[in-house]
């Protein structure tokens, strides 16, 4: 059986990047079978937000003009806090995909509150990151067929996808909240290749294209 649900080793053991791949993040749009956690999921693949800053992410961030969210608090271990690091209080810019997504949620939860995404089950804020993957997330991973992975990698799928598509790896590191591009860049390097078969080539026909005596040996 390929869906098994794995609990950490150690409670400070290095985070494992194990992204989905395209295929992957349609087959669990496909099968969530509540709007409101397509739009959770359909963002959060998109917009490569914490899971804490999902929960404390509040209709009054969102500048529809710009295109833009305002990150400004998270939920961390039972409280709504600042993001721990200047780099966290941040400004991300809203792709197609998020965008839509938040137009989709605004139906369900504009007038209900601040918050943008709501647990369907109590109609109110999600709780935690457990109660996300505790129902809707398990279930939405065992019908698509996909292995499971905690919500999380969602954030780690916006990254590697968006570097292996040739986004700036600053843009990256800064829709991410990270302090360092280079945070980024180390942390995503080893999933570039595997989802970049062409990469050299660009290099090679810079080469090809270069003047005669590049070429000659010697």
């Amino acid at each position: 059986d390929s869906f098994k649900v794995r609990r950490r080793a150690k409670i400070n053991a290095p985070e494992e990047v194990d992204p989905f791949s395209p295929a992957e993040v349609l087959g669990i749009l496909a099968a969530c079978d509540e709007p409101q956690v397509r739009n959770y999921c359909q963002f959060n693949f998109a917009s490569g937000l914490r899971t804490s800053e999902m929960i404390g992410l509040c209709w009054s961030d969102i500048d529809w003009n710009r295109g833009t969210v305002k990150i400004r608090r998270a939920w961390v271990m039972g409280k709504m806090k600042a993001p721990k690091t200047d780099s966290g209080v941040r400004e991300v810019a809203l792709v197609a995909p998020a965008l839509a997504a938040l137009k989709a949620q605004r139906a369900h939860t504009l007038l209900a509150g601040e918050f943008v995404f709501h647990d369907p089950k109590t109609d109110a804020r999600w709780g935690s990151d457990q109660t996300i993957r505790a129902g809707s997330w398990q279930r939405t991973l065992k019908k698509a067929g996909i292995r499971y992975r905690y919500p999380y990698q969602m954030r780690h799928t916006f990254a590697s996808q968006a570097l292996s598509a040739g986004e700036n790896v600053m843009w990256v590191a800064k829709q991410m909240g990270h302090r360092d591009w280079t945070i980024t860049a180390k942390k995503y390097a080893r999933w570039i290749p595997s989802m970049v078969p062409d990469a050299g080539q660009r290099l090679a026909a810079a080469w090809d294209a270069s003047p005669t005596e590049f070429n000659e040996k010697g």
